[in-house]
C-alpha cells in the first residue's frame, strides 16, 4: 500500500494482493481520520458484498465474487472512525452489480481518495 496526500486529499494505492479492507482501516488509524469522503476503482480478484435484506435487524445478503472483477465506482464516507462504502462492479461478461462493501482483495491495483473532512 502506498499513500500520497495532498492538501486534505489521501490517495491510497491498494497493491496487487492486499486486503482492501485491512488498508482502508489502517489509513483511517494511521491518518487519524474521523470523518470523511471515500472515492476510487480498481480490480478485485476476491470480493464480498451485501445487499440490504432486512432493516431491523439489520441483515445483508451477501455475494461473493472470486474472478477477477473491474471495480467502475467506490463510494462512501468515514464517519466517526468507522466507514461506510459501496461499490459498482463488472465481470469478465459485462455483467454489472454492485452493493455495500463488505471485503474484498486488490488485483492489480485499486486506487481510493479520501477527502479528509476531520482528524484527530
Amino acid at each position: 500500500m502506498e499513500i500520497k496526500k495532498q492538501g486534505s486529499y489521501l490517495v491510497v494505492t491498494i497493491n496487487n494482493g492486499d486486503s482492501i479492507t485491512e488498508s482502508l482501516e489502517k489509513t483511517i488509524r494511521t491518518y487519524g481520520i474521523i470523518d470523511g469522503i471515500v472515492s476510487g476503482f480498481g480490480y478485485s480478484s476476491m470480493l464480498q458484498l451485501g445487499a440490504m435484506e432486512k432493516v431491523d435487524p439489520l441483515f445483508y445478503n451477501k455475494q461473493v465474487y472470486e474472478e477477477l472483477i473491474t471495480i467502475n465506482n467506490i463510494t462512501g464516507f468515514v464517519s466517526n472512525r468507522s466507514w461506510h462504502i459501496h461499490m459498482q462492479i463488472t465481470d469478465k461478461e459485462f455483467n454489472q452489480s454492485g452493493g455495500h462493501f463488505i471485503a474484498g482483495v486488490a488485483w492489480m491495483d485499486t486506487y481510493i481518495t479520501i477527502n479528509v473532512l476531520k482528524t484527530e
